[in-house]
């Protein structure tokens, strides 16, 4: 990790970044929703238009083995936001709990501050720093294991300028084989969130 915090400390090549810039450029994406958060597109892991998702996955692999969640994450989700400026970044949260072990988030293009708070309230900053191109963030998602709840606080603002867009991998309990929810400790909502976004069609044009 790099100083400390949940960050790889190599940035991902530009020639990579590059060819996901291309492909991002490839989706329609919906609109931000009003509660905050960037404009939105999902994509596939496994389509036939997801092969630069697995050069990404090549070369996180062996340089992603000090992030928090990494040696237990199997990503099974991925999906492109866009944030402008003077639009809005998302207020202090936690990912959901159905997304297991690590949620990691690739800045492709722009810069935009990043905070990790040690609650919900806005002014309990932990650590924050501005994003760059390339970099890789990965935050503790909520494990199956153990009583603890790892998942941080945290929050991300619009960019000053221009536009941010960076792509996201997650592992979706309701997607993750052998995995009995039935004895999980999701609510029926969260199952049923889970079990939704398992349904959504990847949103290439092409």
């Amino acid at each position: 990790m790099a100083a400390g915090r949940p960050v790889l400390g190599e940035l991902v090549p530009a020639v990579l970044r590059r060819r996901l810039v291309d492909h991002a450029a490839r989706y329609r994406f919906t609109p931000p929703d009003p509660r905050g958060g960037g404009a939105f597109a999902m994509a596939s892991l496994t389509g036939t238009d997801s092969a630069v998702f697995g050069e990404l996955l090549a070369w996180l692999a062996p340089r992603a083995g000090g992030l928090p969640g990494w040696s237990s994450f199997v990503p099974n989700e991925v999906s492109y936001q866009r944030y402008e400026a003077g639009g809005r970044g998302l207020p202090p949260h936690r990912d959901q709990r159905y997304y297991l072990h690590a949620i990691v988030i690739v800045t492709l293009t722009g810069e935009a501050r990043f905070a990790l708070l040690g609650s919900a309230d806005p002014g309990d900053v932990v650590d924050g720093w501005t994003t760059r191109p390339g970099e890789v963030i990965a935050l503790a998602g909520w494990s199956p294991h153990g009583d603890a709840d790892p998942r941080p606080y945290h929050q991300v603002d619009a960019p000053d300028h221009g536009h941010r867009l960076m792509l996201q991998l997650r592992q979706n309990a309701a997607a993750t084989p052998h995995l009995d929810l039935t004895r999980s400790p999701f609510t029926p909502k969260e199952l049923a969130e889970a079990h939704h976004l398992t349904t959504l069609p990847d949103s290439a044009t092409l």
